[in-house]
């Protein structure tokens, strides 16, 4: 999926997108022997995004969005757990991640009526690759020092976009999608890789001002330069099934469930289309 992603993305960008900024919340759940715990922090986004670009002047379209994400360092909780087994004193630990996310979606219109009033479904595919510099800020029942954790995650299910235009210039925007996804987890303080499945939901909002806005007709087709700026609203969750983690430097597993991750934020960008 990494060698046909990258490409279809890198061929669309070259025909139409915009380049956005964004910045917001990330915040991370879970329950570790059912004792709560959360911790939250900023993430900063940079993303190449197309919200939806009809194919030859005809009812399909594509649509992609390529971010690199990058979040502050936070620091999940100290805990004292007793489960089965005797108490385990989980120690702080913090976390610095930043990484490559990648959905590319096709589609079509059920509704087209301009390039700024439509309704269309499709299927996104995507990919994400996260990795994260860990260390442990504690005492407790075992010692992990400093360590990494590398992430890939395969995501496909469907979407639903709209737009309605106000005028010529002004519209407003969104997509909603769902997908399965499927986690490995990779660290140097696991005694194996892990394969985890999950499921995704995202809602994207926003409001689009076309700066340029012409068509030009010649004798084989009909040119439509765009010079425009966007701004809006993105939310993410991911709900992940329960994991069970054996580390190297301690016998007995750790179980964590109801593990879910959030990101909202605000994005603004300049983008152009032919």
């Amino acid at each position: 999926m990494k060698k046909l992603l990258l490409p279809i993305v890198t061929l669309s960008a070259l025909y139409a997108g915009s380049i956005e900024y964004g910045h917001g919340n990330f915040k991370i759940k879970y329950k570790l022997y059912n004792k709560q715990a959360s911790a939250s922090t900023n993430i900063k986004t940079y993303s190449l995004v197309e919200q939806h670009k009809n194919i030859f002047q005809t009812s399909y379209y594509y649509r992609y969005n390529l971010s690199w994400m990058k979040l502050d360092r936070f620091t999940t909780p100290e805990q004292s757990i007793q489960p089965p087994f005797p108490t385990i004193n989980m120690p702080s630990i913090s976390h610095d991640i930043e990484g490559f996310d990648a959905t590319v979606g096709i589609g079509k219109d059920l509704y087209h009526k301009t390039e700024h009033d439509y309704v269309g479904v499709g299927i996104d595919l995507g990919i994400s690759i996260p990795y994260s510099n860990s260390k442990q800020k504690s005492n407790g029942s075992f010692d992990l020092k400093n360590f990494k954790i590398d992430i890939t995650t395969y995501k496909i299910g469907p979407h639903i976009t709209f737009s309605k235009s106000f005028n010529s210039y002004l519209s407003f925007f969104g997509t909603a999608n769902y997908c399965f996804q499927t986690f490995r987890f990779k660290s140097s303080v696991l005694r194996s890789s892990i394969d985890v499945n999950g499921q995704s939901y995202s809602l994207d909002v926003g409001i689009r001002l076309d700066l340029l806005h012409k068509d030009y007709e010649t004798k084989l087709l009909t040119i439509k330069p765009r010079l425009y700026g966007v701004i809006g609203y993105r939310y993410q969750k991911w709900d992940v099934d329960d994991i069970t983690v054996k580390l190297l430097t301690f016998s007995e597993p750790l179980q964590f469930e109801d593990m879910n991750f959030r990101s909202s934020y605000l994005y603004g960008g300049i983008g152009y289309s032919f």
